[in-house]
């Protein structure tokens, strides 16, 4: 086994890390919280959840495109980069907004950014499971 093949692996295992971290924020946990949980408490552990399970994502997709850029494997890469800004936008969806920005009276809605977020997170999931097997592969 030579280098190049390890980086690969390796860079396969920081992008498995990641769809790990994506896909128990949006899928496995809100399942089970929204069974146990009445709404609005279920609704704030999912968005808490999505927005520490983010830069855990981000982390290892970077760490995956960096590995995959060493190994030469330039496809897989380039999705894990993409995926990682990816779930940096899941991040910034979910980040707290200033109060001055709405007129008074008006309520902020959170199940939207949630909806959002989960979506997201699900799609971007999809992305850096391709660009796992990419980087796998060599490619």
């Amino acid at each position: 086994m030579d280098w190049v093949e390890l980086l690969n692996g390796v860079a396969a295992g920081f992008a498995g890390i990641a769809v790990g971290a994506g896909w128990v924020g949006a899928v496995v946990a809100p399942n089970a919280t929204f069974d146990g949980l009445d709404y609005s408490r279920a609704d704030k552990q999912t968005r808490e959840l999505l927005l520490r399970a983010s830069p855990v994502a981000v982390l290892g997709l970077l760490l995956a495109a960096v590995f995959g850029a060493v190994s030469s494997s330039p496809g897989g890469a380039i999705l894990a980069a993409i995926a990682g800004i990816g779930f940096l936008l899941n991040a910034w969806t979910l980040s707290p907004r200033p109060t001055g920005a709405r007129p008074p009276g008006v309520r902020q809605r959170h199940k939207t950014r949630r909806i959002v977020a989960v979506y997201l997170s699900i799609m971007f999931c999809g992305v850096a499971a391709v660009a796992m097997v990419l980087l796998g592969l060599g490619v």
